[in-house]
């Protein structure tokens, strides 16, 4: 900003400012002495009126007597300005009023158009602030702050806040100031030396009006030849005049352009209204009136120009609409000081805009079989394409409830919808297929949207649009992974265990989940009584497990350097186990982590402040009650919405599975230390086979 100004002229620029604060700010350290001594009647502190009022005058006007040409001396007076705010407080023992003094001083000192003048005051404020807060609430005697008998940390900390945002906004407006008087001394600059090149240029017109003369002989031979260019130049080529009307001269390659002959003497508005969107049009109208105004520099309107490239359109006999891109350029001819005509030049870019397009095409697609081939590539086959396949019917099954649904119950289609996509989303994770996870993710954000208003049909019809393409890429990597892998052949040479898959899927999330977010975790897959878990069971099971795997890692589970300080090792464990029970009728599906148990007063807190629960009805609330909240629609501890965490459906997903298979859970935690579910799934025994 001051590149344009020595230092001495910056310093002349500033000296009637400075000296002008001086007065200004010398006036008000006299008011704040005159105040202490008034303030100093009500409780009999004279000695430290006089004393800081001594101090700060003499101070401030040895500073600029001795170094007048340096800014000290304001430096000094913001300090001062910060010690009368403590004197204040302390003067009428912590009178919350006087703390008020802070925002006036931070007002005055704007007067010197310097922002780090108000780091001083902020810094003695601040340092003030805190010190005499607490000493005050320790119990020393005669250290007043405020007249409250307590004020918590949160209440001093806003305090602080208000004052630094009230400072930092005086700093902002003294920095504007100072930019606004820089500004002016630079134009007042510029236009003294404009006046020196006027004077100037005004003997090189006087040359050059003698040559007119000369030139004006050329003009008639240089327009009989103008007529021959304009028929063989590969652009459009016209004249603008003042009336906005098309010049008599226009070279041939308008009308192809255009495809229409006679396009002299039309207005030029007029002549573009049918080839131009209404959006394009109005710019264009508003841009031309600009065009004959000298105010505005060439520079700038060439900058502004809305149809630099544009798309037109015409009507073929059949009445078909088609376009072309074209590019058009406005350069101002002069006569003289005024501008005479604008010369419009018209290439038609419509070759080399599909060109792009194609290009961009090209390269989209590129890009998406790219990440579509690296997601197959690090990922087991088997596991991929039960995923796909899984996915591909459960999204169809939207469709066909949608179709299926005569009530229209949009709502509880939506909830429904949410719910799945959830769980798809767990899968997609679980195995690492970030490209998937992302789209069912952005589609969860659809639908939280839709959820918050009155739904109709075209809204869901945009969720099945997004359902439709994510079908299509799911498609496109299915067909992929045909190509690259025989898959009858990978499936025959490797028979891995289903259960097995199960585990060690889950085991590759766990660690992929944890190193997300900074984690150790080991998980564990216990199986000792090689129990072969029920087809009926499997998926669920799996999306059980996905849900309570996540919320461990993201809630339950605490950082490395927090469990070593708890005297725990910095790997957690998560552990996975299958019983049956005595009697050989229920399945028994364990899960445990050894993370940091439930914080009821947390989830009580949580649950209260996203109003799913109110304050009276809590009041009765027993261990149980609040456990329950868990399992609640939208529940969740989370600040944030990300791709692991946040929605509050986890959890309530794992009891409707439950719920599904008439299933029980049971709940355990040590605070602390560690957090247990008990699932209890009702089999017939010869579903629960064990395997030898």
């Amino acid at each position: 900003m001051t590149n344009n100004l020595t230092k001495q002229e910056l310093a002349i620029s500033f000296k009637e400012i400075n000296q002008k604060s001086d007065t200004f700010i010398v006036r008000f350290l006299f008011a704040h002495v005159a105040f202490s001594l008034f303030l100093a009647t009500f409780y009999d502190t004279w000695l430290l009126a006089i004393s800081v009022g001594s101090l700060s005058l003499i101070s401030w006007y040895l500073i600029k007597l001795t170094l007048p040409n340096t800014q000290l001396h304001q430096y000094v007076a913001s300090m001062f300005f910060g010690v009368y705010v403590g004197l204040f407080i302390y003067q009428m023992h912590g009178l919350f009023e006087m703390h008020f003094f802070a925002f006036i001083a931070s007002a005055i000192l704007i007067t010197y158009q310097n922002w780090k003048l108000q780091v001083p005051l902020i810094l003695f404020v601040g340092l003030h602030h805190g010190a005499f807060a607490y000493a005050q609430f320790i119990g020393t005697q005669e250290v007043y702050f405020t007249q409250l008998e307590y004020m918590d940390l949160q209440t001093f900390i806003f305090h602080i806040s208000l004052a630094v945002t009230v400072v930092t906004i005086c700093g902002f407006w003294a920095h504007n100031l100072r930019i606004a008087t820089i500004q002016n001394a630079i134009k007042s600059k510029e236009l003294e030396s404009s006046n020196s090149k006027l004077e100037s240029s005004l003997s090189e017109i006087q040359v050059a009006h003698s040559e007119l003369d000369k030139e004006r002989k050329e003009v008639k031979y240089l327009y009989n030849q103008s007529e021959a260019v304009f028929d063989n130049v590969d652009e459009g080529i016209f004249l603008l005049n003042k009336d906005f009307t098309i010049s008599d001269v226009y070279s041939k390659q308008m009308e192809q352009i255009f495809e229409q002959k006679e396009i002299a003497n039309q207005e030029f508005i007029n002549f573009m209204r049918p080839r131009l969107v209404t959006r394009d049009l109005e710019a264009l109208q508003m841009y031309i009136k600009h065009l004959f105004d000298k105010n505005i520099e060439t520079d700038v309107l060439a900058q502004l120009n809305p149809v630099e490239l544009i798309e037109i359109f015409h009507y073929d006999e059949q009445g078909i609409a088609h376009s072309k891109h074209i590019k058009i350029v406005f350069s101002r001819v002069f006569e003289g000081e005024d501008i005479r005509n604008i010369l419009v030049t018209v290439i038609d870019e419509t070759e080399t805009v599909q060109l792009e397009m194609k290009v961009k095409e090209a390269e989209l697609k590129n890009k998406q079989e790219t990440e579509q081939m690296l997601s197959i590539l690090r990922i087991e086959p088997d596991l991929l394409m039960d995923f796909l396949v899984t996915a591909e019917e459960t999204l169809e099954s939207i469709s066909l409830r949608y179709e299926m649904d005569s009530k229209r119950d949009f709502n509880e289609l939506i909830n429904f919808t949410f719910n799945t996509i959830h769980n798809l989303k767990g899968n997609a994770s679980l195995i690492d297929l970030q490209l998937i996870t992302e789209k069912f993710h952005d589609l969860e954000n659809s639908l939280s949207k839709l959820k918050t208003k009155n739904v109709v049909g075209n809204d869901f019809l945009n969720i099945l649009y997004e359902i439709s393409e994510i079908s299509i890429l799911l498609s496109n990597i299915k067909a992929l992974l045909n190509r690259v892998i025989n898959i009858s052949t990978q499936f025959s040479q490797k028979q891995m265990d289903t259960d097995d898959r199960l585990a060690e899927a889950l085991e590759r999330g766990a660690k992929r989940i944890s190193a997300d977010v900074g984690k150790k975790v080991r998980f564990e897959f216990a199986n000792e009584k090689h129990i072969q878990i029920p087809e009926k069971f499997k998926l669920d099971i799996k999306d059980i497990s996905i849900q309570l795997i996540r919320n461990s890692i993201i809630h339950g589970i605490e950082t490395p350097d927090v469990r070593v300080a708890n005297n725990k090792p910095e790997e957690a464990l998560i552990r996975l186990s299958l019983n049956p029970s005595e009697k050989g009728d229920n399945l028994h599906f364990k899960y445990k982590d050894d993370g940091q148990g439930l914080d009821l007063k947390k989830i009580l807190h949580q649950a209260v402040e996203k109003g799913m629960v109110d304050k009276e009805s809590v009041k009765g609330f027993e261990a149980k009650d609040i456990l329950k909240l868990l399992f609640k629609d939208g529940f969740s501890t989370s600040e944030s919405v990300t791709e692991h965490s946040g929605r509050g459906h986890g959890l309530s997903l794992v009891n409707s599975l439950t719920k599904k298979h008439n299933g029980k859970l049971n709940i355990s935690f040590k605070k602390g230390k560690s957090f247990e579910l008990d699932f209890i799934f009702p089999v017939n025994t010869p579903e629960l086979a064990i395997v030898a």
